[in-house]
């Protein structure tokens, strides 16, 4: 009975854990995401990169799905890159925003990334 309950507790915490990650820690946390699906079909693993802000640049591949906390308030860049090349560089402004979210999609007509909130 003992092992049943912490079993439980565990799957309780994994699942509370796991809901806290998924929601902005404060009401001033915005989020920027993108899905590695959105990358262009010629892309290679390791040859897009994002890197938001001065923070760590984060390789991209097909299976990549990220979201980056950044303060809502503030004006933010993200820069992508393509084979160590800058590819595109995007202002990230949450006042079009309705939710707190941004994110970054690849169109393969204009070869651009661009964000929707």
């Amino acid at each position: 009975m003992a092992i049943a309950k912490v079993v439980l507790i565990i799957a309780l915490w994994g699942v509370s854990m796991s809901a806290w990650a998924s929601r902005p820690i404060t009401e001033n946390d915005g989020m920027l995401c993108l899905s590695g699906q959105g990358l262009p079909a010629e892309a290679r693993e390791g040859d897009i990169t994002l890197q938001v802000n001065d923070k760590e640049v984060l390789p991209l591949d097909a299976a990549s799905h990220l979201a980056v906390f950044i303060d809502i308030k503030a004006r933010h860049q993200a820069t992508l890159r393509s084979k160590g090349q800058q590819a595109q560089t995007l202002d990230i402004d949450f006042t079009q925003t309705s939710n707190g979210s941004v994110c970054l999609r690849y169109d393969p007509g204009s070869r651009r990334w661009a964000h929707r909130g």
